[in-house]
């Protein structure tokens, strides 16, 4: 478990995601969320479209914009 590795003694678990097309639904959302953010010592995603180990920084990786970009999370 990675919240273990990296020795943390207790997680939070947010599956939010607003609408980019709403802007007084986006505002809420952080407003009521950014001081637990702001709080976090570590924030994790887990993306189940992006295969473990990928390297974020290769021109033909998974993390390019796809499904998971046209929304915004809170992370």
């Amino acid at each position: 478990c990675v919240s273990a590795r990296d020795e943390l003694k207790s997680v939070w678990i947010d599956t939010c995601c607003t609408s980019k097309e709403n802007s007084v639904e986006l505002l809420g959302v952080i407003n009521l969320m950014f001081p637990w953010y702001k709080n976090a010592r570590v924030c994790y995603a887990f993306r189940c479209d992006v295969p473990s180990g990928e390297d974020p920084s290769l021109s033909y990786s998974s993390f390019a914009p796809n499904q998971w970009s046209t929304r915004d999370w809170t992370l």
